[in-house]
């Protein structure tokens, strides 16, 4: 995997992969930030928007058209927070980070050691899910796109909504236009 720091987001690519961490402020509570987030949806186009329910500081998004999945979350000890998204679109992932910056009043500052390391551990996951996304399409058909998201919005269904993973496999399968 490649990596690289600019504009202080730190950017690690794997073959068509593109995830982004950024470490910021939040001048604002969380509160306001939701409250707000209505024009950020309306602006960002189709879009699933949960309270990140394990971690219960923070939102979770998933957009459909191209599928990217983004999570803002605070720590509850501070104003410190992260923006981490994922996409195989990176030019869609890059404009919905910006947006979503410029929407919630995150205060972009460089990374640090402790944040690079956390994305890191990250981004062995999220290539071994795009990895698993190659062998599906081999196997089964879809494009790796397909695929991908298919894995990473049944993940969401699971987590956010609170499906039990058959349910969300279906529905991703059938959001993402695989179903048998």
């Amino acid at each position: 995997m490649d990596s690289e720091v600019y504009n202080n987001q730190l950017e690690i690519r794997h073959k068509e992969l593109t995830l982004n961490g950024v470490l910021g402020i939040f001048p604002f509570s969380l509160g306001y930030v939701e409250e707000n987030i209505t024009s950020y949806q309306q602006d960002c186009e189709t879009a699933l928007v949960m309270p990140n329910s394990f971690r219960s500081r923070g939102l979770h998004f998933f957009f459909f058209e191209p599928p990217v999945d983004l999570t803002l979350d605070k720590t509850s000890s501070s104003n410190l927070g992260l923006i981490l998204g994922a996409s195989l679109n990176k030019q869609r992932l890059d404009v919905l980070i910006d947006r979503l910056i410029q929407y919630s009043g995150f205060q972009v500052i460089p990374p640090t050691e402790d944040f690079v390391e956390l994305v890191n551990h990250g981004s062995q996951i999220r290539a071994a899910v795009y990895d698993q996304a190659e062998e599906l399409s081999r196997e089964r058909g879809g494009t790796v796109e397909q695929n991908w998201a298919i894995i990473e919005y049944a993940d969401f269904l699971t987590h956010e909504e609170g499906l039990d993973p058959e349910s969300a496999i279906k529905k991703a399968t059938e959001k993402f236009g695989l179903a048998n």
